[in-house]
């Protein structure tokens, strides 16, 4: 009986440790696929935290086009690791209907008001053309929906587009904000909300003339910023922010939020995430006008100045502590068909690839043809983030079995197309792995291709 306690202790200690270990984000390039191994699509969206427990709320882009098919929900603790959770809103066919599948919905943004236990979305809603520009509202009572889309509005008779709402968590109060750019982008209003977030008290403030977009709210130290872009339609250009000490101002003039870049890391603002510890993360997208299901996602941690400044720096791959808010630059290791750790089984073959890390991949992984690497090093008997690089000519997209140590973990991973069988992608998925070079993952498909793999990058832990 001892000895089975222990084992159950070990155990659990085990799993537990699995959980709360910090996984790496790759900002920019790298698709994020969510625990089923699908890339998320979750576009324009905004953040809720309930207990330990984040929500995403985004644009379903995967049909490719800029009409309204989803507004989607996941959820995840540590901000990497992100479960599919519902479709929180959807197209209503109905007639009539103003989020229609022939309707544009962009930017949703969910609040919760603790007066009404409810969950109400705010959302930029557009015709096809984007000649309605107005606001809408929906609402449910559980986080991840479905929400019952409420009808729209024209504040103060005015045009409006891109927009944010935000709570001011530390007002007894719960007080929150509404910002959104107006007169064709020229104007940007900031609104105060009515106690039960469904309409609009006040007009605040409004700025004149600055031609805006896409902003993002949060609070530093008493200090409220609010990050912006430059309207440029789905272009990235250099990103802003200004603070003041009320949301009605006055606000500081506007300064460059990454310095170090003409374009944002080629990104727009979408939203600020608040960590422990008065830490933040900017949460920007990366559009692809011509096919806004590729777009992804570009994060990074904001370093706050001691003179109201703040920035962000790039880096390629990070890591979040959960409990501190702090983030830690990560690095990896690199395997490819060179790696004395591959194994080409079956067809499988090694294939010249000009957009390749190596100046090769290995092709025709399916139907009997497998890609391992048997000695993977894992840092820790732990999760890790792993980074595949990939070619997928195709026009649309292909699928792979990830399989780790011989069935201990396997997923179904979806890889969209790459732009040619020269040109590379990569996606992230997030793998457990034993510590020591004694894992062994495997790339197959029983019923057709996989794509061909470039490589595979494995977190190290240090």
């Amino acid at each position: 009986m001892k000895q089975k306690y222990i084992l159950f202790v070990c155990l659990v200690q085990t799993l537990l440790f699995r959980t709360t270990h910090a996984l790496s984000i790759f900002p920019g390039d790298a698709y994020w696929a969510d625990t089923s191994g699908v890339p998320i699509q979750a576009h324009g969206g905004g953040f809720l935290k309930l207990g330990d427990t984040y929500y995403w709320f985004g644009e379903d882009k995967t049909e490719g086009g800029h009409l309204f098919h989803y507004v989607n929900c996941y959820k995840s603790t540590d901000l990497v690791n992100w479960e599919y959770v519902s479709h929180a809103l959807s197209a209503d066919e109905g007639s009539g209907s103003e989020i229609g599948s022939d309707a544009v919905v962009e930017r949703p943004k969910v609040i919760y008001n603790e007066r009404n236990q409810q969950f109400v979305m705010w959302f930029h809603l557009d015709s096809s053309n984007y000649g309605l520009a107005k606001l809408g509202i929906a609402v449910s009572n559980t986080v991840q929906g479905p929400y019952q889309y409420q009808g729209s509005v024209s504040p103060f008779d005015e045009d409006s587009r891109d927009m944010t709402v935000w709570v001011d968590e530390a007002d007894t109060a719960k007080s929150a904000y509404l910002v959104y750019a107006t007169r064709v982008n020229l104007d940007t209003v900031i609104a105060k909300l009515s106690p039960d977030y469904l309409s609009i008290q006040e007009r605040l403030l409004k700025l004149d003339g600055i031609h805006r977009e896409a902003y993002a709210v949060f609070k530093k130290n008493d200090l409220y910023y609010i990050v912006m872009s430059r309207a440029t339609g789905w272009d990235s250009n250099s990103n802003e922010y200004m603070y003041s000490r009320s949301m009605s101002g006055p606000w500081s003039e506007r300064f460059q939020i990454a310095p170090g870049s003409s374009n944002t890391f080629d990104s727009q603002s979408n939203y600020v995430i608040p960590l422990p510890n008065g830490n933040f993360i900017f949460a920007g997208d990366r559009w692809n006008r011509n096919d806004l299901s590729d777009s992804r996602y570009m994060w990074l941690p904001i370093n706050i100045g001691s003179n109201n400044d703040i920035s962000i720096h790039w880096t390629s791959q990070f890591s979040l502590d959960m409990n501190t808010g702090s983030a830690s630059n990560r690095s990896s290791r690199a395997y490819d068909s060179r790696s004395p750790e591959a194994d080409l089984v079956g067809n499988a073959v090694v294939m010249p690839c000009s957009g390749c890390d190596n100046g090769d991949s290995v092709g025709y992984i399916g139907l009997g043809g497998k890609l391992a690497f048997r000695g993977v090093y894992g840092s820790q008997t732990a999760t890790h983030s792993v980074l595949i690089s990939y070619a997928n000519g195709d026009s649309t997209r292909r699928y792979a079995t990830l399989n780790v140590n011989n069935g201990a973990w396997e997923r179904n991973i979806t890889f969209p197309k790459s732009g040619g069988g020269q040109v590379t992608k990569q996606i992230v998925v997030h793998v457990p792995l034993n510590q020591g070079a004694v894992n062994e993952l495997e790339i197959s498909n029983e019923v057709g291709y996989a794509p061909d793999i470039d490589f595979l990058k494995i977190e190290f832990m240090g």
